[in-house]
Parts: structure tokens; C-alpha cells; sequence
């Protein structure tokens, strides 16, 4: 039973505690009640913004003034979303020594500069480090790359007639001798990002990332970079977002094809490489530009690569004028926003975030070493000269060197690597020298020739010679080329001429009352790869050998069955 005394202590307790109940809640009422103008004032309990964060800790003087001279500190100032990833002032100093820019201090920064070092470095939301890795969804360490507050018209190039490449497509203007306002893709730069739980739901090994960082660090778990740039400082919560420090100044990556195209280590490789790209007049670029920058330029362009897979995953394979092409790469290098073409089910900006591409690139003594002595020794048997190698020919050798996923290509899984014919690649880290690291993949340089299995195929007659295209055509579409390719195999394959094809007699149609006779063409200018190859159909008469009446034209599937 309880006394009285407990009973009184008891009742007491009780409205002690609804008295501090009621304190708590009337205290929580008077501080959620209290007004903020935000737009002027800030309650002190969020924290100071990212701009405060720096200015007044002195030492990122150099990222100061890039906000401020862009008009960002009200952003940066006030309540918002937002993560930075800042250097000091120490890497700054380091950056003007030593850059691609050729610019010596804050001053020698361009307007276009000055937003590549800013918006470059810039996501449009608020993230914690480790947050970086994980998609919408959330998906957890399924992220690797992510679109950052960088536009496509914050810097865009001018060409030059001397940077442009010797093909037909710029030929005009390098005849002409002008320069034209060229984007060197319509898509926005991204920034890549290795992080824990990626890497490790991903199956990279601490040695495959420092391959990655060609071996200038020994990575520990928990190490994180961004553009290949170490995290030295990370998670600094602000009002209005994170801020991350990075060892160095970041700038945006390149995509391979420049990478390639600059690198004076790649030059041969990069002259094949640029064969397969063209100017493209925009009209939405055009205008979207002048009134950007206050011009009346006549025509801006986009520099784009023949492809299977370009911008939004769509083929592109007519040149400027609308004429088909000979040959299309696996995918375009200078995409900046690829995705793999395992993503088909994926929204474009999540597939994005998920992997992106390999290039191995042999230097130019390797290219030198394979054309005199290695497996490209054919091709100069039979051509004399890299120019006078036909475009889709060219195109195998370098779509066996361009690989969908990086995900799935670095040295743990170097073992899992097909060639063009699906068989092991046979990659190995001593075959490469070097990596680069750019906005839509990892550019591999390679001491040797990685040479396509079609070089060496029974099929290789067909491909080289213009006489026996039909017939490489249909290898092609019917996916025979697996078969052909086959290195486990051994064929006799008897290979018809064009001439040949243009009096086949349907052996199906024996057996009709009228005997067929197909005669099969090839058509260049066809845009579609499937209406290259053409056929009429005629009665023939086999007692008297002679073609009788026109049944009409075949269609696709007539003429593959």
C-alpha cells in the first residue's frame, strides 16, 4: 500500500512535470514564433554562410573574390542549397605557377576563367561528402559523376583553322582561313567524384584508384577525391550547404577526344579519331549565344563525333549536309554527358551519375611500332599510308579500343575485358603508361596496340575491299562477324564479288513456279545502315539462262532471308 507521502511526492511530481512540459512547449512556441527577415538576417542557430565561412577565415581570399566579382555573395550570403569545394590561398599560389591557362595570378583570370573555377566547382544542392555517392532514391553508392552549376555557354571556344581537323567537313573554313565560335559539345561538363561507398559497391580496389591517380597516392579507406583531386577538408556545414577543401585548385575535366586531341603523345591516334567528327550549325546555340554575350555572331557551332551513341543516346551517322557517313565510332568521345548503353531503362541524369567510359589510346611509338611491325603491318601492305586507310576500317580499331563501362575496366577486372570478337581483351597494367582522367571517362595510354580481331579475320578480305562490300555488309547485320571473328574457330569462307551478287538466283524460289533472280547493289549515300545494300527482284528463266520480267524491289528482310 502506498502512504500518503508517496502518494503527495507522486501528485507533486506530476505537475512538476507538466509545469516544465508546459515551459518547454511555451519556450519552443516563443522561439518558433520569433520572425527572421532572411532576405537581411539569419537566425544565429543555422550557422554562418558559405560566403561568411570564408571571408572571414582569411585564407580563401582567391575563392572570395571569385564569388564576389561574379555576383554570387548573395547566394553564397543567404539561406540556399548549395556545396562548394573550395582551395586556399597556399594552392592558389601553386595554380598560377604551374597551369594550362598560362595565367599567372587573380588578374590574368578571364570572365569565362572565373566561372570555370566557380560554377565548375559548384553542385546545385547541399551534400555531405559521402551523400555524393548515392543517386536519387536514394541508391547508395551507385554515383560517381554529377552535373555541377557550370552552363554550356559560361565558355565557349573559338576554333581555330590550325586546330581543326584535316577532313572535308571543316575544309571551308580552314580554305577560308576563319575561325568559327564552336562548342566543343552541347552537353553540360560534369564532375567526377571517387568515394567510399562507391568504390566499394562498384568492387574498386584501393590499387585499382591508385592506378586511377597513376600511382601519386596510396589511398586509405575513407580517402575521397574530386577530378582526381584529393579531399583534404570535408563537411563543413554552413547555413546554406557544405563546404569540402580539395589539395588544389579544381578546373573542369576535358572529355577524352580532347584529351587525345591535345596530348602531344597522341597525335596519330587523335588524326584517326578526328576523321569521324564535323562541325554542326545550331540555331538554338546561335541565339541563345548572342544574347548571352551581346553579339550577332552569324552561326555558332557544336563539334560532334559520327557515332552509334551521341548526345541522348541517339545515332548519329549523317554529316552536316545530311549525307550518310561510311563508318560510326561505338559511341561519340567528346559527349560529355555519356552514359553507358547498359542505362537504356534509366533516366538520362541518373545514368549520368552511374559510370562512364575507357579509351585506350596507344602513344605514338606504339601507333609507330604497329604499323611497321606489329599486326597494323598489314594495313600498310595494302594501303602504303594511315590517310589512305578507309574509314570503316579505321573504325574497327578504334571501337575495339573504346570500352562502354569503366566500372567494369579497371585492373582488378582487367580479366573480364572483351575485345571486338568477345574475347578477352588481355589487359594488363604494364600495358599502360599513363591515365587521364576527363569528364565522361578515363583516356588509358597505351604502349601498345590493342589490334581488332577483324584484322585477322577470314572476313578481312570483305572489309578492305570495296568490291566485296555487300557481302560485308550482310556479315554485319546478320552478326555472322562473331562467328567469322571467332579466334577458337578455323573457316574456309568463300567471299562473292559485288559483280557476282548482281546475278544471284534465289535457290528458294527453285522449287516456285518462277525461278528469282536478285540483283543486289550498294548504295553509299543511304543513311540508314540498313538501306545500304538494295536488290530488284526478276523471273528468270534457268533452261535458257535469261532474265525474263522485273518482280519488283526486295525489301530489308527479303534480302537478309
Amino acid at each position: 500500500m502506498r502512504s500518503k507521502k508517496q502518494g503527495i511526492t507522486q501528485n507533486v511530481s506530476k505537475v512538476g512535470h507538466r509545469l516544465v512540459g508546459l515551459l518547454v512547449l511555451s519556450l519552443v512556441l516563443t522561439t518558433g514564433c520569433q520572425t527572421y527577415d532572411l532576405e537581411d538576417e539569419v537566425p544565429e542557430w543555422l550557422g554562418s554562410s558559405i560566403y561568411d565561412n570564408l571571408k572571414n577565415d582569411g585564407e580563401y581570399t582567391n575563392m572570395v573574390k571569385l564569388i564576389e566579382d561574379l555576383g554570387y555573395k548573395d547566394v553564397l550570403a543567404k539561406t540556399g542549397s548549395k556545396t562548394l569545394f573550395v582551395a586556399n590561398d597556399e594552392a592558389f599560389k601553386r595554380f598560377y605557377s604551374h597551369n594550362n591557362w598560362g595565367v599567372r595570378s587573380y588578374n590574368d583570370l578571364s570572365l569565362s576563367q572565373k566561372k570555370l573555377l566557380l560554377y565548375g566547382a559548384m553542385i546545385n544542392n547541399s551534400y555531405q561528402l559521402n551523400t555524393l555517392s548515392s543517386s536519387e532514391g536514394p541508391t547508395e553508392g551507385d554515383c560517381m559523376r554529377r552535373l555541377t552549376a557550370l552552363s554550356m555557354y559560361d565558355s565557349v571556344p573559338i576554333i581555330q583553322p590550325s586546330e581543326m581537323p584535316a577532313t572535308k567537313y571543316w575544309q571551308r573554313f580552314k580554305n577560308a582561313n576563319l575561325s568559327i565560335v564552336c562548342m566543343k559539345d552541347m552537353s553540360v561538363t560534369p564532375m567526377i567524384h571517387f568515394i567510399e561507398t562507391q568504390l566499394v559497391n562498384n568492387k574498386i580496389t584501393n590499387e585499382d584508384y591508385d592506378f586511377l591517380m597513376n600511382y601519386t597516392t596510396r589511398r586509405e579507406p575513407g580517402d575521397a577525391s574530386i577530378n582526381g583531386l584529393p579531399v583534404i577538408g570535408k563537411n563543413l556545414k554552413a547555413s546554406n550547404g557544405f563546404i569540402h577543401e580539395l589539395a588544389e585548385v579544381m578546373t573542369p575535366l576535358s572529355n577524352m577526344a580532347e584529351i587525345i586531341r591535345t596530348k602531344p603523345i597522341t597525335t596519330q591516334y587523335s588524326q584517326l579519331l578526328e576523321r569521324f567528327c564535323a562541325p554542326y550549325y545550331s540555331l538554338t546555340a546561335t541565339r541563345d549565344y548572342n544574347r548571352i554575350y551581346g553579339t550577332t555572331v552569324d552561326s555558332v557551332y557544336q563539334k560532334r563525333y559520327f557515332s552509334q551513341r551521341s548526345q541522348n543516346g541517339a545515332t548519329l551517322a549523317s554529316d552536316p549536309d545530311g549525307k550518310a557517313v561510311n563508318a560510326t565510332l561505338k559511341f561519340d568521345p567528346g559527349w560529355n554527358a555519356y552514359y553507358s548503353s547498359t542505362s537504356t531503362s534509366t533516366a538520362p541524369e541518373k545514368a549520368l551519375q552511374q559510370d562512364m567510359a575507357v579509351m585506350l589510346v596507344p602513344s605514338d611509338a606504339a601507333m609507330t611500332e604497329y604499323w611497321e611491325n606489329g599486326s597494323g603491318r598489314v594495313l600498310k601492305d595494302y594501303y602504303g599510308t594511315w590517310d589512305a586507310v578507309p574509314d570503316h576500317v579505321v573504325s574497327k580499331l578504334l571501337n575495339n579500343n573504346m570500352l562502354n563501362m569503366f566500372q567494369s575496366s579497371v585492373p582488378s577486372k582487367f580479366g573480364t575485358v572483351l575485345d571486338d570478337a568477345t574475347n578477352v581483351m588481355g589487359i594488363t597494367k604494364t600495358d599502360i603508361d599513363s591515365v587521364f582522367l576527363g569528364c565522361n571517362g578515363a583516356v588509358y595510354l597505351t604502349n601498345k596496340v590493342f589490334s581488332p580481331t577483324a584484322y585477322i579475320s577470314v572476313s578481312f578480305p570483305a572489309l578492305v575491299d570495296q568490291r566485296m562490300n555487300i557481302i560485308y555488309w550482310a556479315i554485319e547485320q546478320l552478326d555472322y562477324d562473331a562467328y567469322l571473328n571467332a579466334r577458337e574457330s578455323y573457316y574456309s569462307f568463300f567471299i562473292p564479288t559485288n559483280n557476282a551478287l548482281r546475278y544471284y538466283i534465289d535457290p528458294v524460289s527453285y522449287g516456285k513456279s518462277t525461278t528469282q533472280l536478285f540483283k543486289f547493289y550498294y548504295d553509299a549515300n543511304a543513311v540508314q545502315e540498313n538501306d545500304k545494300v538494295k536488290a530488284s527482284i526478276w523471273s528468270y528463266d534457268v533452261t535458257t539462262n535469261s532474265v525474263i520480267d522485273s518482280l519488283g524491289l526486295a525489301n530489308y528482310d527479303q534480302i537478309i532471308n
